[in-house]
């Protein structure tokens, strides 16, 4: 009978339509290119992995030993170096050109008899000021080579040099300057009624 069969089944519910908020999903399409969906999750991926690589690269650079700063070290290095080099090119110049050679004197007697009187009468101002003779020219400031300088008493010295034209001989006792030998010492004349030795 009618009465014995089964209640119908409930029909099932329609799909929901898309509204205007929630976009419906577009169908695939058909030219082989990726869907949307798929290249938006495909650049998600590529991003994480770029992250994740970042990430290990600044883990293996934490694990290397640090690299030393030299700065501080050159610095103090040279802090220590650099003045005593300083003063020493400072007081020595070795760059600073050397003391003019000696003057050349022409090779003749005129010349260089000039030049010994006016070695003598800087030698004798020298011994006015210091009270003394030289030990040599240099000491003087005489820049003549090949003359010699000798004493020859408390208030007398000679000075020579030899020319192709002969020997050139300067003296000066006390005050009195003279050219070639220097005169003999005149002995002492005994008072009147004594007797020689």
């Amino acid at each position: 009978s009618s009465d014995d069969r089964p209640p119908p089944r409930p029909s099932k519910p329609s799909a929901p339509r898309a509204s205007a908020a929630v976009p419906a999903k577009p169908a695939p399409r058909t030219t082989g290119a990726q869907p949307i969906g798929d290249t938006v999750s495909a650049a998600y991926q590529d991003l994480l992995q770029e992250i994740v690589e970042k990430k290990k690269k600044s883990a293996l650079i934490r694990k290397l030993p640090p690299k030393r700063k030299k700065g501080p070290i050159v610095r103090a290095i040279l802090a220590v170096i650099l003045p005593p080099i300083a003063a020493a090119l400072w007081i020595f110049n070795p760059f600073e050109p050397g003391a003019p050679p000696p003057p050349r004197i022409p090779d003749d007697a005129a010349t260089w008899r000039a030049a010994l009187i006016d070695a003598a009468q800087t030698i004798r101002e020298w011994r006015d000021s210091a009270g003394g003779f030289p030990i040599d020219l240099a000491s003087a400031d005489i820049p003549l080579t090949g003359v010699t300088f000798d004493v020859t008493g408390p208030e007398q010295f000679r000075l020579q040099t030899f020319t192709s034209e002969g020997i050139v001989t300067v003296w000066m006792d006390d005050t009195t300057l003279g050219v070639g030998t220097p005169p003999a010492p005149v002995a002492p004349v005994p008072p009147a009624g004594t007797v020689p030795p």
